[in-house]
């Protein structure tokens, strides 16, 4: 599932608005700092797995009832983040300091 950095802007945009209709105040900072990384030229499928990994501690704390829409954004991220070969996966491994704000 191979999108552009477009796309990928696009649909974190979607997900912020959906973030922030369903009250979810906190996490919209942690999609904010990932589309600046992005647009720096950070590796998208490495961003996409932080955003993943710092929303699902956030939600644990801000105790929000996300929307259907939400979710299936949500569901669509985690589908974005963990696609890829073998190599991208051992990539991952080496992924340091993904915790929220970073």
């Amino acid at each position: 599932m191979q999108k552009t950095k477009t796309e990928i802007l696009a649909f974190l945009a979607e997900l912020r608005l959906a973030l922030a209709s369903d009250g979810a105040n906190y996490s919209l900072n942690i999609i904010d700092i990932a589309v600046t990384k992005i647009k720096q030229g950070q590796p998208l499928r490495t961003e996409l797995r932080v955003i993943q990994q710092n929303l699902a501690t956030m939600q644990l704390g801000e105790k929000v009832v996300f929307s259907k829409k939400t979710k299936a954004l949500l569901k669509q991220l985690a589908e974005l983040a963990n696609s890829g070969s073998l190599f991208e996966k051992m990539n991952d491994l080496m992924t340091t300091n993904t915790w929220p704000g970073n």
